[in-house]
């Protein structure tokens, strides 16, 4: 599945991962898959940023934990660390809460700015499911590439290189800093 705005080929796995439509849910989420047997849930954010805005990702991190927890306001986050995925160099951690009123939830929450494009890989189910949460998450970043490596997103409009506002995401966030 070809994402040609942001860069990258998702290699969408088969059976028993069904593709959720997207016209219903969160509005920021390019792709979410289903697994009905184990009741979880990847999805995929994708951004053009630019790579004038210099957001590292501990800053797009912060952006994707800010996400997370509009859905499971009482979020805790833990395990924070470095991994890369399929030359991707990002930054993971984990997420418990209640999602959607459904307690004992948990997430993995992984990001990337690479280029100025901005790839967000989350798989969500519940806390006894945690390793296995892990381990998805790394198998699906394993299936993201880039179509060109060469090219590189740039921002629009950009004169002062602090603060940046994702109008179509809803999220701001001080690069200044």
């Amino acid at each position: 599945l070809l994402f040609d705005e942001a860069n990258v080929e998702v290699d969408v796995p088969g059976h028993p991962w069904v593709q959720l439509d997207l016209t219903r849910g969160d509005a920021m989420a390019r792709l979410v898959l289903l697994d009905a047997t184990a009741e979880r849930v990847v999805v995929l954010i994708l951004e053009r940023l630019g790579v004038e805005l210099k957001a590292e990702n501990s800053k797009i991190l912060a952006v994707s934990q800010a996400q997370v927890m509009r859905k499971m306001p009482d979020a805790k986050f833990s395990n924070v660390r470095e991994e890369s995925s399929n030359g991707f160099e990002g930054l993971r951690c984990d997420a418990t809460g209640t999602f959607n009123g459904r307690a004992n939830t948990h997430a993995v929450v992984w990001c990337t700015n690479t280029s100025g494009y901005i790839y967000q890989v989350i798989v969500i189910s519940d806390q006894a499911s945690a390793i296995a949460n892990d381990r998805i998450n790394h198998e699906f970043r394993a299936r993201l590439r880039q179509i060109d490596p060469s090219r590189v997103a740039h921002a629009e409009n950009v004169k002062t290189i602090s603060k940046y506002t994702s109008e179509k995401f809803g999220y701001s966030v001080d690069l200044s800093q």
